[in-house]
C-alpha cells in the first residue's frame, strides 16, 4: 500500500484489494492540469498475489580476522 501511496499523485484515493489470487490497486485522482473539470482519472491495475517465501534465519558464518 505504501509503495501506490508514494507512486499517486498528491491527493488520490489509492485502494489496494486481494481476490482470488490478484492483487488490484485503484488509483483515482483530479486531474493534476485541469482543475475545476466534473471528472477525475481514474487507473486500475492487477497482479498476480505473491506469497514471500518462509526464511529460515541464515546461520552465522565465522568470520576470520586477517592480521
Amino acid at each position: 500500500m505504501e509503495v501506490a501511496r508514494e507512486a499517486a499523485p498528491p491527493g488520490a484515493r489509492v485502494t489496494v484489494s486481494r481476490e482470488a489470487g490478484l492483487v488490484r490497486v485503484v488509483v483515482v485522482a483530479d486531474p493534476p492540469a485541469l482543475h475545476g473539470l466534473p471528472f477525475q482519472v481514474r487507473e486500475e491495475a492487477v497482479a498476480s498475489a505473491e506469497q514471500a517465501p518462509a526464511t529460515e534465519p541464515a546461520a552465522a558464518a565465522p568470520v576470520r580476522a586477517e592480521p
